[in-house]
């Protein structure tokens, strides 16, 4: 059976390209992540111990909103798009190769939280969440209603 994700990534899309304009492709992965120059996946199947160390974090970076993960972590991606050009080669090299190493252990989770390229892409989100609250509490209101579609049409079963 082929899942049909258009209806999630039509409502990502719209919100992306309020924020990006044209040009950037959104679709349903297994991560949330960045694919230079313009693509950003989101996931619906996420770690709730790692969602819940990088809200940790933002909160500790100045998150002032309670916009839940999916939305911090979809701006986090969007955050990449817009500071790339911020973290010189050097910065951005030695962040990978630290990356290579890292475990999924939580202090490890925080150093990569704290590398350069995902520092600065997660302060964009940040001072974004914090001034555009209300724009994305209507888009997590209409992610929700097309998810909950979703998970009915495929009986998705939800583990808490």
């Amino acid at each position: 059976m082929k899942i049909n994700t258009r209806p999630l990534d039509k409502v990502v899309a719209k919100l992306i390209k309020k924020i990006c304009g044209n040009g950037v492709r959104v679709a349903m992965g297994t991560d949330f992540c960045f694919y230079y120059p313009c693509r950003i996946e989101y996931s619906i199947l996420v770690s709730e111990r790692m969602d819940n160390l990088f809200l940790e974090y933002a909160k500790a970076h100045g998150l002032k909103v309670d916009c839940g993960v999916f939305v911090l972590s979809l701006l986090h991606e969007v955050g990449h798009y817009f500071t790339i050009d911020e973290v010189d080669d050097m910065e951005y090299l030695e962040a990978q190769d630290i990356k290579a190493e890292l475990t999924d252990s939580d202090e490890d989770c925080k150093t990569y939280f704290d590398l350069a390229d995902e520092r600065v892409a997660t302060e964009w989100a940040i001072k974004y969440i914090n001034s555009h609250e209300a724009e994305l509490k209507a888009f997590a209101e209409d992610f929700q209603k097309a998810l909950a579609i979703f998970i009915r049409k495929y009986d998705l079963q939800i583990l808490e």
